[in-house]
């Protein structure tokens, strides 16, 4: 199992196991990989483990994430990669046997790659959208309701993420699983109700954003995400 070591000043500070499909890293107390200090902003970074591939994803923080001396908003890791985050250094410790195998779990966005967005259907933003073009999107505030929305090719999941009350998803309670997104499925959330919206590949774009076609009724939320639940076991 990988794991990264933390360090601050070239000194060790902890050891954390990678054990789930998104480690999300920051200053909040709601992070799995809490770092203080200033430099740090409040969610910072995600580390994705698929499969036995790792990579992570800057999440539009103050500072930056850098892998080695570079810059970056999304990056593959490997065995001893060292990423550096405000002051603290993390470096990837893996098991080099498991990561020789590397299924192609985690698609990249695309130019092919179908849309999607959320839609609000109540409140004073009633009919915005906001895209999901990233490989992990998280939605809402700390300390109040937050999901996480993880992509992979055109196949989409949410879990809840972190708050005082879980959201639903088509009237049923959402955990911390992913579970599998279809066309036209609602998400109710302490700021309104969104509805997932995927691009209908038979009609031809419209505009930038192009026709997001959901279904009539949503599809209930109890069916199983098969990707990442063979993800998951080949960690274990």
């Amino acid at each position: 199992m990988p794991s990264l070591v933390v360090s601050l000043a070239g000194e060790p500070q902890s050891t954390h196991s990678i054990a789930r499909p998104c480690t999300r890293i920051g200053r909040a107390p709601g992070n799995d990989i809490v770092l203080a200090g200033s430099t740090v902003s409040s969610t910072h970074a995600v580390i994705m483990l698929s499969g036995t591939k790792l990579a992570i994803e800057d999440l539009e923080s103050s500072n930056g994430t850098f892998l080695g001396p570079t810059r970056i908003t999304r990056a593959d890791l490997e065995d001893g990669s060292i990423v550096s985050i405000g002051n603290y250094t993390l470096k990837l410790v893996a098991d080099r046997r498991a990561m020789a195998y590397e299924p192609t779990m985690l698609v990249r966005s695309s130019a092919v790659a179908r849309k999607a967005c959320l839609q609000r259907l109540d409140g004073p933003l009633r009919g915005e959208c906001v895209e999901l073009s990233k490989v992990v999107s998280t939605i809402g505030k700390m300390g109040q309701c937050m999901v996480t929305f993880i992509r992979r090719g055109d196949d989409f999941a949410v879990r809840f993420a972190d708050g005082p009350r879980a959201p639903r998803l088509n009237g049923e309670v959402l955990g911390d699983t992913p579970v599998r997104l279809n066309a036209g499925d609602v998400l109710e959330m302490d700021s309104g109700h969104l509805q997932f919206l995927l691009e209908d590949p038979n009609v031809p774009l419209a505009g930038p954003a192009g026709p997001l076609q959901p279904l009539e009724r949503a599809v209930p939320a109890s069916r199983s995400l098969s990707w990442l639940r063979r993800a998951l076991s080949r960690t274990q």
